[in-house]
């Protein structure tokens, strides 16, 4: 048995998470849970920061007068608790009255022959209020009299044919009108011009490949021969349509990578400094990736490119996108088309390095990057002998949700069509 100060309520008929529910939708997916001997507690999963303690009390006062109170609403280990208690002196509902039938059909019909000659709309209110006391048996008659009656209203009224319509207030029509509400960029597509911004300040070409590309680009150019074990990690979504003799499968690319033959056999002679930015896709489905995401791919191919020329550009971009005090870092890594390959990671925003709760270590990892293996060059025509370069791509949606002040820890609300959400930005 629960305690007398609580209610006995299931999850899906909790008062707090249905109000949480119709206020903010987005949030639909919490979790309820009742500690015996203490106050009720709404538990939801997440930070809720746009939850209103007063907008909640507000709809269950409207839902449920005086019978819950919202007594206080706190953060614990990543989660958000809404603490209330019902009322229970308030909340049993008064017994229904018996209903009183002690008009009689004839009372009825004498109180309609004692109104006047010119019945008003008025009477017509008054006996319609009466038909409840009514016996069930004698309410149709009486229903049929006040028709009869309304017929004779109506019969009675003037009919005009101008109607003079008369305004109720004051009008200036020289006031401004209502605004109507004006939509801007959909936070990604800002986050990709100001990407494109950036790269282009120091000499980079945006270029566009495409989305469903063949095998061969995705992975065979890319040092990733047929049933390399390397392939596994991508989770391609592979396309029902007859293989190309020379390409391959077609699939959906599952990384920016595939424009990097591409621009080579496009340009043919280096200099290339290319920037390929696209959707990508892969099977993969939680709180840090979507089936479908977006990625920006860089590559520098020219003679004397190093590893000094790589880190000096992750600086770069890492200073324009997230301010002067942000510092990059590469770690040995392996990658297919890269040798040496390396994983980036960006100071956190908040801490500097020094690790909190946010970052735990200091640093955020953004993506991968290298110095573009000798076999991509040989695919894409370039001699590598005589040029050398590098190459990076990240997830747009992981290198902008860490910018400082959204503190965002799932990037699937970017895609859930939510203008309580979008509106943000």
């Amino acid at each position: 048995m629960p305690p007398k100060n609580q209610l006995k309520i299931s999850h899906r008929s909790n008062p707090v998470s249905q109000a949480v529910s119709r206020l903010y939708p987005e949030h639909a997916y919490q979790k309820t849970v009742t500690q015996p001997g203490c106050p009720n507690i709404a538990h939801f999963h997440g930070f809720i920061d746009a939850v209103n303690q007063a907008s909640v009390q507000t709809y269950l006062d409207q839902k449920y007068p005086g019978q819950i109170s919202v007594t206080n609403l706190t953060y614990a280990n990543g989660d958000t608790l809404i603490h209330y208690h019902p009322n229970l002196e308030t909340s049993e509902k008064p017994a229904t009255p018996k209903k009183n039938f002690s008009l009689t059909l004839t009372d009825f019909q004498q109180h309609l022959q004692s109104l006047s000659a010119s019945p008003t709309k008025k009477d017509l209110k008054t006996l319609t209020g009466l038909i409840p006391q009514l016996l069930a048996k004698d309410r149709a008659a009486a229903g049929e009299l006040i028709n009869q009656l309304k017929t004779k209203l109506i019969a009675s009224t003037p009919q005009s044919s101008t109607i003079n319509h008369q305004p109720s207030a004051w009008l200036d029509l020289t006031a401004p009108g209502d605004k109507p509400p004006i939509g801007h960029l959909h936070p990604i597509t800002q986050a990709i011009f100001k990407i494109q911004k950036i790269f282009e300040s120091i000499g980079f070409t945006r270029v566009r490949y495409p989305e469903v590309d063949w095998d061969y680009y995705v992975f065979e150019s890319l040092n990733m021969p047929p049933d390399h074990p390397a392939r596994d990690e991508w989770e391609t979504f592979f396309i029902d349509t007859p293989n190309h003799p020379q390409y391959g499968q077609m699939v959906l690319t599952t990384h920016t990578s595939n424009g990097q033959v591409r621009e080579m056999e496009r340009v043919k002679q280096p200099p290339i400094r290319m920037l390929n930015i696209a959707k990508c896709y892969r099977r993969q489905e939680d709180v840090t990736h979507t089936a479908m995401f977006h990625q920006f791919e860089g590559l520098v191919i020219d003679n004397g490119i190093g590893i000094v020329h790589l880190k000096g550009t992750l600086d770069y971009f890492a200073k324009a996108f997230y301010g002067p005090q942000a510092q990059s870092r590469i770690r040995p890594f392996m990658f297919r088309f890269t040798e040496p390959s390396f994983e980036v990671d960006f100071s956190c925003v908040y801490c500097q390095g020094q690790g909190c709760r946010f970052c735990k270590s200091g640093w955020h990892e953004v993506g991968g990057a290298g110095m573009v293996h000798p076999n991509v060059l040989k695919a894409g025509g370039i001699d590598p002998h005589r040029y050398t370069g590098f190459a990076f791509g990240w997830g747009i949606e992981r290198v902008y949700t860490l910018q400082p002040g959204l503190e965002l820890d799932d990037i699937r609300p970017f895609y859930q069509n939510s203008l309580h959400f979008l509106d943000q930005f």
